[in-house]
């Protein structure tokens, strides 16, 4: 995933010689193994339910997301953009998404259109959540300090800091920045307590 992607894009990174300085102050140390962060990736991974909260600055917007994942195919929540929304709800291989809405907008009043993407599972596909834990799974060089694991990625040109943090045995914070672009922070919550993901009461459908 490029940095402009992750930035941009609703289906849904600063300084590395500072970043290098601050790790030798602070003592942070190359892991021969990071056994802990991966345990927690596959912890996360195999919850039945968690919420996200994203929010992307660059350097010419702000968004915000807030979605509730629930294993195994479904997706739910909203981005807003200044005082602006759009609804997204996924089960399965449909997808109901509503128009561009204001955010003191009633849900119950919202209109959804129901469209198949063809995907056995487009939440998983869809959720920022399970696309970033891919990419941790996959890091390496993973460096330590305290229950922040740190790593780069470099695509197309573009290098992005990683910065995960670890609550218990799960992923609590992705935080994402790349020079020039912007920056992303995901954090995760509510993990096997969030709720369950539907259209809001009251909302209209159409579309087939």
């Amino acid at each position: 995933m490029t940095g402009t992607r992750r930035l941009t894009s609703y289906y849904l990174l600063a300084l590395l010689s500072v970043w290098a300085l601050a790790g030798l102050v602070l003592g942070i140390v190359l892991l021969p193994s990071h056994g802990g962060l991966q345990g927690a990736v596959n912890s996360t991974l195999g919850a039945s339910n968690y919420t996200e909260d994203l929010h992307a600055v660059t350097t010419q917007s702000h968004q915000a997301e807030h979605l509730v994942f629930e294993s195994p195919d479904k997706l739910g929540g909203y981005v807003e953009r200044g005082s602006q929304r759009q609804y997204v709800v996924i089960t399965g291989s449909d997808v109901y998404q509503s128009g561009v809405v204001r955010s003191s907008t009633p849900t119950d009043k919202v209109a959804f259109r129901k469209s198949a993407t063809g995907q056995s599972n487009a939440a998983v596909a869809n959720d920022p959540v399970q696309s970033d834990l891919q990419i941790v799974k996959a890091a390496t060089d993973v460096k330590r300090n305290g229950d922040v694991y740190s790593f780069t990625k470099t695509s197309q040109g573009q290098t992005e800091l990683f910065k995960v943090t670890v609550a218990g045995q799960y992923i609590s914070d992705i935080d994402v920045s790349a020079p020039k672009v912007g920056h992303v922070d995901l954090a995760i919550s509510s993990i096997h307590s969030s709720p369950s993901v539907a259209l809001p009461a009251g909302a209209t459908v159409s579309g087939s």
